[in-house]
C-alpha cells in the first residue's frame, strides 16, 4: 500500500448519514433559533457532510453520551464540541454545571464536586471574596475549561474530590514529670553512649582585661595671689614673669 492511499484512508468518512441527519435533528430540536442562526450560512447537504466528517468514527454509545450531555447544556455546541462530549471521557462536567456544584459545596463541604471543580474554586476564591459570585464566575469558566482542555489532551477522566483525612486530636494535655538532677545526668550519659559522643576538653580562652588608666599627674599651681602675694610675686619674678599691678602694690613692689 502506497503513502497515498494511507493518506486516503486517513481522510475517509464513513459516518452513516441518517445518524448525521438524526443528530442534526436533535440539536435544531433543542436549540431552534439558536442553531438556524449558527449554521445559517449552509446548506442542508453541505451540514450533513460536514457532520459525517466530524462525528467519523464514533460509536452508537458515544453518539448516547454526547446527546445526555447536551440536555444539559444551555448554548448550541458546534459540531467539534459535540464530538468532544461523545468521546470516552465526554462525561465531564460542563463550566456552568461545574459552578453550581461548587456554590453547593461552600453552602455545604458534604455536596460531592470532582477534582477539577475545587481546584479552579480554590483558584478564583480571592475574587469571590472580594468582588463576588459573578466576577467569579467568569474567572472560574476560564480557569476550569483550560483545565479540562488539558485533562482531556492527556487522556484523564474525571475524578471526584476527597477531603484529606484529619489526623484525630488529644485535647488532653500534656503532664510533665520532674525527674532529679541524677536521673537527667544519667539519662544523658546513655544518650551519649549511645550516639558514640566522647567529651573532650576544651581549652578556656584567654582572657583579656583593660589597663587601669594612669592617673593624672598633679600640676603645681603655685602659691595663691590673695593668700600669699609675695610668694606669687616671688614665683612671677623667678619665672620672668611680670606682677600684676594689684599684686605689686599689696607687696609694695610699684616704683
Amino acid at each position: 500500500m502506497s503513502n497515498i492511499q494511507l493518506f486516503e484512508q486517513a481522510f475517509a468518512v464513513n459516518f452513516p448519514v441518517e445518524a448525521a441527519e438524526m443528530v442534526l435533528d436533535r440539536i435544531s430540536g433543542l436549540y431552534g433559533a439558536e442553531f438556524s442562526k449558527k449554521y445559517s450560512g449552509d446548506t442542508d447537504a453541505e451540514l450533513i457532510q460536514r457532520t459525517c466528517t466530524v462525528l467519523n468514527g464514533l460509536t452508537p454509545a458515544d453518539i448516547t453520551r454526547g446527546i445526555k450531555r447536551m440536555n444539559s447544556e444551555e448554548f448550541c455546541p458546534t459540531l467539534p464540541r459535540f464530538r468532544s462530549w461523545c468521546e470516552q471521557g465526554g462525561d465531564w462536567w460542563t463550566a456552568d454545571m461545574a459552578w453550581a456544584k461548587a456554590m453547593q459545596y461552600e453552602a455545604d463541604p458534604q455536596t460531592k464536586i470532582t477534582k477539577l471543580t475545587k481546584r479552579a474554586l480554590d483558584e478564583v476564591r480571592f475574587v469571590l471574596n472580594n468582588e463576588g459570585q459573578k466576577a467569579a464566575h467568569f474567572a472560574f469558566k476560564d480557569i476550569y475549561q483550560d483545565y479540562q482542555v488539558r485533562a482531556k489532551a492527556l487522556g484523564r477522566v474525571q475524578e471526584w474530590y476527597e477531603e484529606l483525612a484529619q489526623l484525630p486530636t488529644n485535647d488532653k494535655a500534656e503532664s510533665h514529670e520532674p525527674v532529679s538532677n541524677q536521673d537527667a545526668q544519667q539519662a544523658l550519659k546513655n544518650l551519649q553512649q549511645k550516639l558514640n559522643v566522647r567529651n573532650r576538653h576544651v581549652e578556656k580562652p584567654q582572657e583579656l582585661k583593660p589597663t587601669p588608666k594612669a592617673a593624672p599627674v598633679a600640676q603645681e599651681l603655685g602659691p595663691d595671689p590673695f593668700d600669699n602675694p609675695e610668694a606669687y610675686a616671688e614665683m612671677c619674678r623667678r619665672d620672668g614673669v611680670l606682677v600684676p599691678r594689684n599684686i605689686a602694690a599689696l607687696v609694695g613692689d610699684i616704683a
